[in-house]
């Protein structure tokens, strides 16, 4: 079992990926734990608060033009969940077939499967949820957090929110190159992150007045070529038609009896080369109960008993396990 949660390809840059640990040993499971799964952003640096950012988690969470991350680091220990989640299906396929697995869980993917009540109402109802009424919450600092210098949200000249993270020097003088702010990047009171984090105040003004000058896409180009963590605030009505999630096939379209169709994420975990699909359709309540349970390997007679019981419930009723008779 390899675990890591190294950079997009770090591990593969040292020689000592699946694809090397497989041919060693055929297996072995591999688990990864990214800011992407597979897709266009894939090779993009990340982090727990920019994946609530932009997978719609902040948006939802915050005031109206004030997104909030959660309080604790949620976005890390679900995706390491999942992943968990990944190691035990492809124990269990090691089971049957002997082989291993390169399992892998996505940090943004994460966020975006906790929208997926909002994909539905987005989609079907024509309903995207905002913010909290301010009544219902106080509001977030704007400032920097987590012990960062640079750990936090700016406005854009459009209008728009992005949230900028800067965890090492490489970051802050490709940040500073980038807004023109060279001066800050050769500064010695500024060149280590401790040092950051105490004169913060000296330069900060500097860089919101800075991201001023650039519309949010031109910035989320020039940040993506210098390899700067970023996260536009994206609202779950955002996600549906992200290129990411689309091209990267981390959506699947639903069609309902009725002929419309939507779209819901999947489960924020990849098990090799195998594809997440839509095996039934959307049922009524307790429609499939009896598909299920024959592909749990139940007998007609067994499911009859089980009916007859009240132990499953069918019919106009949602299929459930009565929890005081089994």
């Amino acid at each position: 079992m390899v675990l890591d949660n190294y950079s997009n390809g770090a591990l593969e840059r040292l020689g000592i990926g699946y694809e090397w640990g497989s041919a060693i040993n055929p297996r072995i499971i591999y688990c990864s734990i990214k800011g992407f799964l597979a897709g266009p952003y894939e090779t993009r640096p990340y982090l727990d608060e920019l994946a609530q950012m932009e997978g719609g988690l902040a948006y939802v969470t915050g005031l109206p033009g004030r997104p909030m991350r959660a309080a604790a680091s949620v976005v890390d220990i679900g995706a390491a969940s999942y992943g968990v989640i990944g190691i035990l299906a492809a124990l269990y396929c090691r089971h049957l077939t002997g082989g291993g697995q390169d399992i892998r869980s996505g940090l943004f993917e994460t966020t975006v499967f906790w929208m997926n009540q909002h994909f539905t109402r987005v989609q079907l109802a024509g309903d995207s949820p905002g913010p909290r009424n301010p009544d219902s919450a106080s509001a977030s600092s704007m400032g920097g957090a987590m012990g960062w210098g640079v750990y936090q949200l700016f406005e854009t000249r459009d209008s728009k929110q992005i949230f900028i993270a800067v965890t090492t020097n490489r970051h802050w003088s490709k940040l500073c190159a980038l807004l023109g702010l060279s001066s800050l990047s050769t500064d010695p009171e500024l060149d280590s992150n401790a040092k950051r984090a105490i004169n913060r105040q000296r330069f900060i003004v500097e860089l919101v007045d800075a991201v001023k000058q650039f519309d949010l896409p031109d910035l989320m180009l020039l940040l993506r070529e210098a390899d700067v963590p970023y996260a536009p605030v994206n609202r779950p009505v955002d996600l549906v038609d992200e290129p990411h999630l689309n091209i990267g096939h981390h959506l699947l379209e639903v069609t309902l009896s009725d002929g419309r169709t939507f779209k819901l994420p999947t489960l924020p975990v990849t098990i090799g080369s195998h594809r997440y699909e839509v095996r039934l359709p959307p049922p009524a309540l307790g429609e499939h109960t009896r598909a299920v349970l024959t592909e749990l390997g139940y007998l007609p007679a067994e499911i009859d008993t089980l009916e007859a019981t009240h132990t499953v419930l069918q019919s106009e009723r949602m299929l459930a396990i009565d929890s005081f008779s089994v």
